[in-house]
Order: C-alpha cells, then sequence, then structure tokens
C-alpha cells in the first residue's frame, strides 16, 4: 500500500474522531507568504506550506494530529511551527476542547 494511501486514510480517521474538522467554522488566518492556513472550530488549525522555502508560523499551541511527514505526528507545538517546504499540518488545541 503506498505512503499517500496510509496518509489519505489516517487524515480521514483523524477527521472522524475530530468534531471540529467535521463541523467547526472555517476561519482563514493570516500566515506567511506561501503558507494557506485556517482554523477549524476552537481548537483546530490545518497549515499548509505551499512553497520551495521553509517557513515559520507563530502564534500556535497544540498537538500535531497528523502531518505530511509522518514523523511529526504528536509533536507539540509551542508559539513557534517550522513549517519544511511543501509541508502540511493538523494541529489540534486541547486546551480548548
Amino acid at each position: 500500500m503506498s505512503s499517500l494511501l496510509h496518509l489519505t486514510r489516517d487524515l480521514i480517521s483523524v477527521r472522524r474522531r475530530t468534531p471540529d474538522l467535521q463541523t467547526g467554522d472555517y476561519t482563514g488566518l493570516s500566515a506567511p507568504a506561501g503558507v494557506w492556513a485556517w482554523r477549524r472550530g476552537r481548537t483546530v488549525t490545518v497549515a499548509l506550506n505551499l512553497s520551495d522555502a521553509h517557513t515559520v508560523f507563530d502564534g500556535l499551541e497544540g498537538t500535531v494530529a497528523i502531518a505530511t511527514d509522518r514523523i511529526r505526528d504528536g509533536e507539540t507545538v509551542s508559539d513557534r511551527l517550522e513549517l519544511r517546504p511543501w509541508e502540511g499540518v493538523v494541529v489540534v488545541d486541547s486546551q480548548h476542547d
């Protein structure tokens, strides 16, 4: 089975167990150039680096629920998220549950 298929299945699983990904309101966030970031509900932030450059997204707290680089799954984010080129992450802030 391909890693893309694994990622897709795991993304679906995260969505199923995270209420804000199912019904939370979408709010676009201010982000560095090349980054598309948004909040779903009160607990979930998604950040996609759509560029060839490393970048930093500030002001984010929580735990990486899933990332395109799976080694980051479970990583704690404290104010500063470093994004590698073409990387995407879903961060859940459990303090706002």
